[in-house]
């Protein structure tokens, strides 16, 4: 049944103060005008500084060998989070690396720039591109690279490397300005194509977000929201599809709403498993209904290709308290990687550690873990297996005025092509390097058999190292059978106590797991899913674009619903202010025609939020 509806009412005032401003622990500290940005631990995590330059010499390595590839002006381009600047695609024997500008030929650090080897990490080309061009747009920050093969294609030269990043609206400017995007034909055959999505939302780019390409040819990409205007978390997560076609490609915004209390903030990842068809969405934060002082993973899932996503809920992991020796409540870091295995199961990996405020997780040994979080049923029960309890927290250089930064764990996940093994890394330093702190990190890794459910254990890869800063690891390893190859990447820092300096990133060549490895039987701990919130049959493919657009008077939007909901609709502006809101009641199943009017409203960019159950399908469109 259609149902025709005429959005004409008042304007409600916007920005309306809060009475009292809640205190955010953010993952970010953000100093836009120092472009210094550091992570803020959880209450209770003292992690000591060093003065002083940490670089050491990589030694050499029988195992694996150390490939200087890009450079960049400064240290703010892989730093403070799990990403995915670095991609690998087997059908091409492909392994790409995107960053922020900085090597000969490009004009500015503002750029995105991609290093390339078409022989699966052999040989390189460095600073190729520009991916981004910031030329009439924002620059670029912090950006995500990954690989568009087009289906059934052999040749790199016919692939893309498609990345993301933040922008600001100028050079250290005060404000984020958006998203930047970029695309660039591997051969360098065309020009980059460059665009920039301005947001109600500040999406997270700069580290809380996450990038993946899938098999059915779509790139995707999950943004923790962050309410710049009002200084406060939304409690919503922006999932980007990026769809190719005519040597374009287009993005359609959707938004997962979660019971956020609006006091902690972390990452947002996606992946997909092997069939295409089954993905998840993750979030971290201060969760309502939870204990007070913690964070934890709040879940999505899709089994149509990311078409309809359904709130699962978010992971309690009180029952983890006894591998500390301590109480509940327990959280997980702020940081996490996700990837989903071959029979469509989710693992999350991240740290796991005790709340008490007079504990330190960076000298304390035993208050905190490496940990995969997963299911084997396709999310009805969870699991938590230890992967390693190492004896420092993270460790933090120099100092905040002269752009000191810090290194957390980092720690990131992998699968073979197949989804038959998932290999967890993290950086710490090995003791006989120094026993007491963590300022000289490795990179450890411990990984699992889909078949047996064996775990390699904690394995040293980058042994005698002891500068792998900021690591970063492709989504998918080389190999299926026999052995596996890590594609890590790394920043090579010249002066550990000053973030500006330039540095160059290094590609770690042979780093390997293999199937003898594999020996270890898991003892995982049982843990809780806590449900609660309904999904709607609301999706991003059930919400049409507006037209026409620019709205002259009046324009229109379709509204398709699988049972009758209840849905609202909410108009803001470019700086994430609320300038209309309707509730619509109870539409009916089918096809539902709104008209939009652009009474009221002042000639401009606006957002259309449509919001269902715990779903919000965000459309932009232009008033005259």
């Amino acid at each position: 049944m259609k149902k025709t509806l005429l959005l004409i009412a008042a304007v409600i005032a916007a920005g309306s103060a809060f009475a009292q401003q809640k205190l955010i622990k953010k993952q970010y500290d953000k100093n836009l005008n120092a472009e210094f940005i550091k992570e803020m631990p959880l209450a209770g995590n003292n992690i000591p500084k060093v003065n002083a330059p940490v670089l050491r010499n990589t030694p050499p390595n029988v195992a694996w060998t150390p490939i200087n590839i890009g450079n960049a002006g400064n240290s703010y381009t892989n730093a403070f989070s799990p990403k995915e600047p670095v991609w690998y695609d087997p059908n091409i024997n492909t392994v790409t690396f995107t960053h922020r500008g900085g090597g000969a030929g490009i004009a500015t650090g503002n750029h995105f720039v991609v290093d390339k080897s078409t022989d699966g990490g052999t040989t390189w080309q460095a600073d190729q591109g520009p991916v981004y061009d910031p030329t009439g747009f924002a620059n670029g920050r912090y950006p995500q690279g990954v690989i568009y093969n087009p289906s059934g294609n052999t040749d790199p030269n016919n692939a893309y490397v498609f990345s993301t990043g933040a922008a600001l609206s100028g050079t250290n400017g005060a404000n984020w300005g958006g998203m930047a995007e970029g695309s660039w034909k591997l051969d360098g055959s065309s020009p980059a194509i460059s665009n920039m999505t301005n947001p109600a939302f500040y999406y997270g780019a700069g580290g809380s977000s996450q990038a993946f390409a899938n098999r059915d040819g779509n790139f995707w990409e999950a943004n923790q929201d962050l309410d710049l205007v009002n200084n406060v978390l939304p409690g919503s997560v922006t999932v980007f599809k990026g769809t190719w076609g005519a040597g374009t490609y287009t993005n359609t915004p959707n938004t997962l709403n979660y019971p956020s209390s609006d006091t902690y903030g972390g990452d947002a990842d996606i992946a997909f498993g092997p069939d295409g068809l089954t993905g998840y969405v993750v979030t971290v934060d201060g969760l309502i209904g939870a204990d007070p002082g913690v964070v934890l993973p709040y879940i999505w899932k899709t089994t149509d290709g990311g078409n309809t996503w359904n709130a699962l809920g978010y992971l309690n992991l009180d029952n983890l308290a006894s591998d500390f020796g301590g109480s509940a409540p327990i959280t997980c870091h702020i940081e996490v990687d996700i990837a989903v295995d071959g029979n469509g199961n989710l693992h999350i990996a991240t740290v796991v550690g005790l709340t008490d405020a007079t504990t330190i997780w960076s000298q304390a040994s035993g208050a905190w873990g490496v940990y995969d979080l997963y299911t084997t049923d396709g999310g009805t029960t969870w699991q938590a297996q230890q992967l390693a309890l190492p004896p420092m927290y993270g460790g933090d250089y120099g100092t905040d005025n002269a752009g000191g930064w810090r290194q957390s764990p980092g720690v990131q996940i992998a699968t073979d092509w197949n989804g038959n093994k998932v290999f967890i890394v993290w950086s710490e330093t090995d003791p006989n390097l120094d026993p007491t702190n963590n300022y000289y990190p490795d990179v450890y890794v411990n990984a699992w058999d889909r078949t047996s459910g064996n775990w390699t254990g904690a394995t040293n890869v980058t042994s005698g190292a002891g500068n792998i800063y900021y690591h970063v690891m492709s989504y998918y390893c080389q190999g299926t059978s026999g052995s596996y190859e890590l594609n890590i990447a790394y920043q090579g820092i010249q002066d550990a106590t000053v973030s500006l300096n330039p540095v160059q990133f290094v590609f770690l060549d042979g780093v390997e797991v293999t199937d003898a490895q594999f020996t270890n039987p898991g003892n995982p701990t049982g843990i809780v899913l806590v449900t609660g919130i309904n999904e709607s049959s609301l999706a991003a493919n059930n919400v049409s674009n507006i037209y026409p657009n620019p709205v002259s008077e009046i324009s229109f939007m379709n509204i398709t619903l699988d049972k009758p909901e209840n849905v609202t609709i909410s108009i803001l502006n470019i700086t994430g202010q609320t300038v209309k809101e309707f509730n619509l009641g109870q539409l009916n199943a089918g096809v539902n025609k709104v008209a939009i009017s652009k009474q009221d409203l002042a000639a401009g960019s606006y957002f259309a939020q449509v919001k269902s159950g715990s779903s919000v399908v965000t459309r932009n469109f232009i008033v005259k």
